[in-house]
């Protein structure tokens, strides 16, 4: 039975396209070319053209790729059972430390993104904006489960604020900066997870 030439041009464009991630895990995105995507897919020069106009047009597609993967893995993390009592601190340890070990594993492809928004390369899609927005709304909720241990007079804004600022520290520090001997990448993660914790137990002062 033939499969359907529909059925083979979107296996061969799933090929491309975890090809290029794959490469992605170990080179910077300038380093990798249209023909080492091929050769990894064995696909050909011409199939590639076919599916894609340019390696930059596969960014929004890899990009959707990573979020789904990332949603699955913060779900999966957020229903863990061995999660389901924890106080707030190894809450934000277990996910603090999951989101910094993605920032690593796909370090080059992470940068690539950034650098493509910033050079207004790379347009993200209302639905991508939305799902962002979905997955910090589910940590935040996650996290304000231990609302008993949140001192601060408006939970909701500094867990959001927190979050927020945090996983931006972490992000620049991981993927665009070399990060120091003595202040490795799991060393980094355990003085975040003190300072978010720290800065939610604690009232601010009023002015």
């Amino acid at each position: 039975m033939r499969v359907p030439q529909q059925a083979r041009s979107q296996r061969t464009r799933e090929r491309l396209l975890a090809a290029a991630e794959a490469l992605l895990a170990g080179r910077e995105y300038g380093e990798v070319s249209v023909d080492d995507i091929v050769d990894r897919a064995h696909s050909s020069v011409g199939a590639f053209y076919k599916h894609f106009p340019g390696k930059r047009e596969m960014l929004p597609l890899l990009l959707q790729r990573l979020e789904a993967q990332g949603s699955a893995q913060l779900a999966a993390l957020l229903q863990d059972p061995r999660h389901a009592r924890a106080a707030l601190r190894p809450r934000l340890a277990a996910l603090l430390g999951a989101i910094a070990a993605q920032y690593l594993l796909r370090r080059r492809l992470l940068r690539a993104f950034v650098a493509a928004r910033f050079n207004a390369q790379l347009a993200l899609r209302p639905a991508d904006l939305d799902a962002a927005r979905a997955r910090m709304a589910t940590m935040r909720d996650w996290l304000l489960e231990c609302r008993a241990e949140i001192a601060h007079p408006q939970p909701e804004v500094a867990v959001r604020a927190g979050l927020y600022l945090v996983l931006q520290s972490l992000q620049t520090a991981l993927l665009f900066e070399e990060l120091p001997a003595d202040l490795p990448a799991s060393r980094l993660v355990d003085e975040a997870v003190g300072m978010l914790h720290a800065y939610l137990e604690a009232v601010p002062a009023r002015g």
